[in-house]
């Protein structure tokens, strides 16, 4: 069981870009919708939440599933760590491409995140362990200015790897 925090919004505008985004969240959904600008060299709209894994056996794979509606537009689901005293926190991120007004049931495993830090990749570091996250989030970055919509339920830290059945 996952028990995510307050969503907060994190633009480009840190970065002087002028996209904007609102987040609304319910008990079991959060809706992320705005404009993405490329003005001033901005270019991306995200959030991101906390959250606490319950507890769970350590030899466990764990699986991360949740439901999706959005807009047709590539979005990326990330992922940060905890820090320790010997390394800051790491963030990581997979892709997913939402269907128009359709819900979508995502499949995440450790293998299917890079890491990533502002902006840039680094595909050949070692997955994260998915029992160390502090943070969830997504984030719309697709090199042109757009409105957005994406409606995010039912997140869930399973403890059994995906088959690839439903």
């Amino acid at each position: 069981m996952v028990n995510i925090g307050i969503w907060q919004r994190i633009n480009d505008t840190v970065m002087g870009g002028c996209s904007n985004s609102q987040v609304e969240q319910s008990q079991h959904q959060v809706q992320f919708s705005g404009a993405v600008s490329i003005d001033n060299n901005g270019g991306f709209a995200s959030i991101k939440a906390p959250v606490t894994l319950s507890e769970h056996p350590s030899h466990a794979a764990l699986t991360i599933t949740m439901r999706v509606r959005g807009d047709g537009l590539r979005y990326q689901f990330r992922l940060q760590t905890c820090a320790s005293l010997l390394d800051q926190p790491k963030s990581y991120k997979a892709y997913f491409t939402t269907t128009v007004n359709q819900w979508q049931t995502l499949h995440f495993v450790a293998e299917d995140f890079i890491e990533s830090y502002r902006g840039q990749d680094y595909p050949n570091r070692p997955a994260p362990d998915l029992t160390e996250i502090s943070h969830i989030g997504f984030l719309i970055a697709n090199q042109c200015a757009q409105d957005f919509q994406l409606i995010v339920s039912d997140i869930e830290f399973n403890y059994n790897r995906f088959d690839g059945t439903d």
